[in-house]
């Protein structure tokens, strides 16, 4: 039967959904309400009960911003400095974990870009960055490294322009040993790999690397993502794509009856 929402599959850890108003905050700190398209957003609230909120490094110009056009919200990173980070990294400790996510890449992001990563805030070398642009720039690679500085992986997900500034919904799931793409509701073939020594990460970020120098943003509109520390099943990743696929389009929907009763 098919889903109603992310948290009908169990180990959600986390779940971000633009149109929701009552989770964005202009500033760090989460007491201004996001009202208005144009606003930046400061904090992001997770709605799958576990509190795994986001927020911006400083209330400054690396907030993303809240943005509606035609009924339909996201929340865009520029590319440029734009990060929203969270205190705690507990997917790749998981030993397998899934990110899905309802966006709009921009195909002008550079080899290496990252829509998230789990990362040491004092060390360069422990990475996780499941979901990234490639060399080609509008394809999908993952990479691993661990605190040796040893690449566990750094391979093409797929190269058939996953980046390329349209709507799509792009995931990837972790086993601990493959890392497979989904796009658009199909399972790409999937790329092995061997875990080895350790990566001990203490941050986990959305539109770039949050290490102690932060960098490789990404520039990218995301409607509604959802994260688990398992990896899912091929029922559940296609049930859970063919939900976000919604973001797209229901949100319009979703808007006005939140707007309505906020009564804004």
């Amino acid at each position: 039967m098919p889903i109603t929402n992310p948290t009908d599959i169990s180990n959600l850890q986390q779940w971000l959904q633009a149109r929701d108003l009552t989770t964005l905050f202009q500033n760090v700190a989460g007491t201004t309400p996001v009202t208005t398209s144009g606003e930046v957003v400061g904090t992001w609230n997770d709605k799958s009960g576990t509190s795994f909120n986001m927020t911006a490094q400083a209330d400054d110009t690396t907030r993303p911003t809240f943005t509606e056009s035609a009924g339909v919200q996201w929340v865009d990173g520029d590319g440029t400095n734009d990060l929203l980070v969270r205190a705690a990294a507990p997917f790749f400790a998981a030993g397998a974990a899934s990110f899905f996510f309802a966006m709009r890449a921009s195909a002008t992001n550079a080899s290496g870009d990252s829509v998230l990563s789990e990362c040491n805030s004092g060390d360069n070398a422990p990475l996780y960055l499941p979901l990234r642009a490639f060399s080609t720039v509008t394809d999908a690679a993952g990479f691993i490294r661990n605190g040796a500085n040893t690449e566990l992986i750094n391979s093409v997900l797929d190269a058939t322009n996953v980046f390329d500034g349209a709507d799509h919904v792009i995931g990837v799931v972790d086993t601990g040993s493959l890392l497979t793409l989904w796009f658009d509701g199909v399972e790409k073939t999937g790329v092995a790999y061997t875990r080895s020594g350790t990566l001990t990460a203490n941050r986990f970020s959305l539109f770039g690397v949050a290490r102690g120098t932060p960098n490789l943003w990404f520039a990218t509109r995301i409607y509604e993502s959802a994260c688990y520390t398992k990896a899912l099943d091929d029922t559940e990743a296609g049930d859970l794509s063919t939900y976000l696929t919604g973001a797209f389009v229901a949100a319009a929907t979703a808007s006005k009856s939140t707007t309505m009763m906020m009564g804004v």
